[in-house]
């Protein structure tokens, strides 16, 4: 929260603390901070952030807005060349294969 405080629109430390939320299922600061780490982002960071959004969207039973979160960013970052070895390629195929989870899961409640 110190980083946050100093660097408020730095995406790492809402990534973080988002992370560290949902692990604790404290909902609604995990996704306040998700959506905020998001709107910082950059390139394959907004892949990141939106997974962990989607993520804290299916652990509240709002998985449409979860593949609509990941649609986005998958739009928003295009497939690098094949030649070109990025994280990138890893980020979306990890958010292909969550947005097909949401999908394909039946709500918990």
């Amino acid at each position: 929260q110190q980083a946050i405080a100093r660097w408020p629109q730095e995406f790492t430390w809402h990534y973080v603390l988002g992370r560290i939320r949902l692990d604790a299922q404290q909902f609604p600061g995990a996704e306040t901070e998700a959506r905020t780490a998001l709107a910082c982002a950059y390139g394959d960071q907004k892949l990141r952030a939106a997974m962990l959004l989607a993520k804290v969207l299916k652990a509240t039973d709002r998985r449409p807005e979860g593949i609509q979160v990941l649609d986005q960013a998958l739009q928003d970052v295009p497939e690098p060349p094949p030649e070109i070895q990025v994280r990138t390629s890893r980020y979306r195929n990890q958010a292909q294969e969550l947005r097909a989870e949401l999908a394909n899961s039946v709500p918990t409640r």
